[in-house]
């Protein structure tokens, strides 16, 4: 290397190194004056915090005087107080809303309460004036949906919207039964009724209402009974007096004869030692009328007063009855109570009800029920166009012994009825019985059922066995198979 390079080399470095050292100056000389800035800060920040400490120490004091060494405690407590309390707060708020929209709720619900309150009551209003104009007057409309109507049961709504379709259910009914009545041949022709709905109302064929109608058949009624003459009273009487009291007197006759010759019948037969009979005893209201028609004369007005006085009592029963049937005061079935006794061979007897009827074997206490339909189908027949007495029986007779059993049907045959009995182990072959015919069913072994009948007469009333050896002139025979 020349010495002329390495010269120059050097002094580059000498004046890098120069450079070097001025810029480390120039930064020492800025950090000292840096640091003369921080001493100056720092002694102010001292004078400040000396400044500071005694106006601490003086607040300490002063803090000290009043009597708030524990204001932080209290402070905290009190952020803790306003903390909860805003909690609260938000809570309370937050049930103010909801209890709001529960008051908008109530609001509206009772608006609705209102308006529905509104409706209804214009409705039964309505309805009232309604049922006013179809009751009679003087009639409280409350006291008759309450009261009469017993509407008071009904507790619900359900209830009632229930009992409102059974009426609806019911008025379907009613107007259909209605329509099909005012179509009856023998008024329907005559005033040609049509119900309209809406009024509840019958109008006939001029176009006339049901009240004016009756009240112009009333005005004609009242006029006609104005015409009834004595002519007509008389020939009404004569009915009464005559045809009546001359009918009434044969059938209340013949009852009570009838009656002792049933007797007499039962007294010649013993069912398994007893004896039965039959008494009427005429009830105490009738007892004036069956004395009057007994004994009544036509030309007694004794007579004819006591039965006029018994019309005028009765007369709202009697004109209360349908035209076609018998009014209970004049059906002299009614007018006496029906007794049947029993008695053994040697006492007096005694009348069978609900408490003796029922002791005894059970075949005993059947015998009184078949002597009573005996009797009644007797008393049916009895006066009849009808040559043939007929009662049909199934498994008649049923736990009554044999000798009971014989007793009835000759107590049947004394009355002359015709008896058809179905029964698998009884015939017709007894002694108490003229004439039977025994219908035998038999099934062979193809399961053909075949029938013969087997013809029994016992005119000298004489007991044969159904297999016994036939006499010379039988009096049974087997007839063809039917």
């Amino acid at each position: 290397m020349a010495p002329h390079s390495f010269i120059n080399e050097q002094n580059d470095n000498v004046r890098y190194g120069l450079q070097d050292i001025q810029k480390a100056a120039h930064v020492l000389e800025k950090t000292r004056q840096q640091y003369d800035t921080q001493q100056t800060i720092s002694r102010d920040l001292q004078r400040e915090v000396n400044i500071l400490w005694t106006e601490l120490q003086e607040l300490k004091a002063l803090i000290a005087r009043e009597g708030l060494q524990n204001l932080e405690k209290r402070i905290n407590r009190i952020k803790n107080d306003l903390e909860k309390t805003k909690g609260l707060k938000d809570s309370l708020m937050r049930q103010e809303g909801k209890y709001q929209l529960e008051v908008e709720q109530f609001e509206q619900t009772i608006a609705d309460i209102d308006r529905d309150s509104l409706t209804l009551n214009e409705q039964k209003q309505t309805v009232e004036e309604h049922l006013i104009a179809q009751l009679e007057p003087g009639i409280d409309p409350a006291h008759y949906i309450l009261k009469t109507r017993k509407g008071q049961q009904f507790k619900s709504v359900d209830a009632i919207a229930k009992e409102r379709e059974n009426c609806r259910v019911a008025k379907a009914t009613a107007i259909i039964e209605l329509k099909i009545k005012i179509n009856d041949p023998e008024f329907g022709g005559v005033f040609r009724f049509n119900y309209e709905e809406k009024p509840n109302q019958l109008y006939d064929y001029r176009q006339q209402a049901l009240p004016a109608i009756l009240d112009q058949q009333t005005a004609a009624l009242a006029e006609q009974q104005e015409v009834i003459n004595d002519r007509t009273r008389e020939l009404f009487k004569k009915i009464i007096m005559t045809d009546l009291m001359n009918y009434l007197r044969g059938h209340v006759g013949e009852m009570e004869h009838m009656v002792r010759r049933i007797n007499t019948m039962l007294k010649t037969r013993s069912f398994g030692g007893q004896r039965y009979s039959f008494t009427i005893r005429p009830l105490d209201e009738y007892k004036r009328l069956i004395n009057i028609i007994k004994k009544i004369n036509p030309f007694d007005p004794k007579d004819e007063t006591e039965l006029e006085s018994f019309f005028a009592d009765n007369r709202d029963a009697i004109l209360a009855t349908e035209a076609w049937a018998i009014p209970d005061e004049l059906d002299y079935r009614n007018w006496y109570r029906y007794e049947m006794r029993v008695a053994t061979l040697d006492e007096e007897g005694k009348v069978i009800d609900r408490k003796n009827k029922s002791l005894g074997s059970g075949g005993e206490q059947a015998v009184p029920n078949y002597l009573l339909i005996l009797t009644i189908a007797h008393f049916m027949y009895r006066g009849k166009k009808m040559r043939l007495h007929a009662l049909l029986f199934d498994e008649a007779f049923y736990g009554i012994d044999a000798g009971r059993r014989d007793q009835i049907l000759g107590f049947a045959t004394d009355l002359r009825l015709q008896l058809f009995i179905a029964s698998p182990d009884q015939d017709g072959v007894r002694q108490e019985v003229r004439n039977s015919t025994t219908l035998l069913v038999k099934k062979d072994e193809h399961y053909d059922v075949h029938l013969f009948s087997f013809h029994w007469k016992n005119p000298e009333g004489r007991q044969i066995d159904l297999f016994e050896p036939v006499p010379e002139e039988p009096d049974i025979s087997f007839g063809d198979e039917l």
